[in-house]
């Protein structure tokens, strides 16, 4: 998870806490309080990826999802579902797929990310950072304040150049090329290119 993600992220959540309406992100995502690093092959936030220190240890689990169908069906003949109905719900493939997996979860102490940034600017939208990761729907990746501080903001000069342990446009040493994103929003999927990113 890249910091300049996490921090549009919150930026997009104060935005919406505040009544605003948004139509585009583009207005929120142009300014993040973070250097900008430009080169003939793209530009990028300065900020890292967030990176787990002092793992504890990891478990796995177990879960299930199931669609049903009976009353799924139901909802969208009384037009309780908006839209344009189904004439079948495929639960083997697509949004409505019956699932059953394991999956990993890691507990740790403390996450590090480093960046050439505004700190003023990036302390408050901290406090709209309550999970890393994913399913916070099931409390996963909850951030447990320390000292009664959910978050530390430290001036670092090895800051200078770890920010770059992150996707860049062009090679860097210990990068491989990968098809993702340079810039905010991650969470869209989309506006994938050619990137380098950290072995």
């Amino acid at each position: 998870m890249h910091l300049d993600g996490l921090i549009a992220w919150a930026m997009k959540e104060a935005a919406l806490a505040d009544g605003q309406i948004l139509d585009s992100y583009d207005g929120i995502l142009a300014d993040l309080p973070f250097g900008k690093h430009e080169s003939p092959s793209g530009w990028t936030w300065q900020a890292s990826f967030i990176r787990p220190v002092a793992v504890r240890g990891s478990e796995r689990r177990y879960m299930t999802t199931k669609t049903a169908v009976a009353s799924f069906a139901e909802r969208m003949h009384d037009g309780r579902i908006v839209g344009k109905p189904l004439s079948t719900i495929d639960t083997v493939r697509g949004p409505y797929k019956n699932d059953a997996f394991w999956y990993t979860i890691e507990h740790v102490d403390r996450c590090v990310a480093y960046c050439i940034g505004d700190p003023e600017r990036i302390a408050p939208l901290l406090d709209h950072v309550t999970h890393l990761g994913k399913r916070a729907r099931l409390d996963h990746g909850r951030i447990a304040p320390q000292d009664g501080m959910p978050a530390l903001i430290e001036e670092d000069e090895a800051a200078l150049t770890l920010w770059r342990q992150r996707n860049m446009p062009e090679p860097e040493n210990g990068h491989q090329p990968i098809v993702g994103r340079l810039q905010p929003p991650y969470w869209m999927g989309e506006g994938c290119s050619t990137v380098w990113r950290p072995l």
